[in-house]
């Protein structure tokens, strides 16, 4: 099945291109996916995404159309508005990932001016979020971060707060953390719920 996104979302035509390539591959990955779930017995009950971006959003959504995950939820929520409907959603969730969006998290961007510049206040909201894994990948140093994020960090008087130190002190205290390589040149942690 071809992969349909939102339009304009990825804007002009190398965009378009990218959502082609992207489309064969994300339908040889699922029916890879689904070939090796099937000899393995394994299958997805229930997936959720949250996103502060609708247009984020519409992307998955497609993809998970193109995959035929029918079990894929998409909200768009910050962290603490899934914790408030953990229950309803039936959290916490076994495994949770925090791919590449930390700096944001902790710093807002062009897409949501909201933040939360508190490493443990963040690690909280994380560990409650998730009952017994998070998949954890970031710029940890402010120099490693996009231009913008550097920019915002230093209107918001924050660039000494986004530290690597103080990131990992506040993970340990709520995960055992083990680092598990990297995400192309970004740090990855697998950090197991205490």
């Amino acid at each position: 099945m071809p992969l349909s996104l939102p339009e304009g979302h990825l804007g002009d035509e190398g965009g378009a291109r990218f959502a082609g390539g992207l489309g064969e591959i994300v339908e040889t990955a699922g029916n890879a996916a689904r070939e090796r779930d099937i000899e393995a017995g394994i299958a997805v009950v229930e997936e959720h995404r949250i996103d502060v971006d609708e247009g984020d959003l519409a992307a998955a959504r497609a993809v998970a159309h193109a995959l035929d995950l029918g079990a894929a939820r998409f909200e768009r929520w910050w962290l603490d508005e899934a914790r408030a409907r953990l229950d309803a959603l039936g959290g916490p969730f076994q495994a949770t990932l925090c791919l590449n969006v930390y700096p944001y998290l902790f710093l807002g961007s062009g897409r949501s001016e909201r933040h939360l510049a508190d490493h443990d206040a963040l690690f909280e909201l994380l560990r409650e979020l998730t009952g017994e894994r998070l998949l954890f990948s970031a710029r940890l140093s402010l120099a490693d971060c996009p231009r913008n994020v550097r920019e915002r960090a230093a209107r918001l008087g924050l660039e000494a707060a986004y530290d690597e130190a103080a990131i990992r002190a506040a993970a340990e205290r709520r995960f055992e953390l083990t680092e598990a390589g990297r995400l192309g040149r970004i740090p990855l942690w697998v950090l197991d719920a205490r």
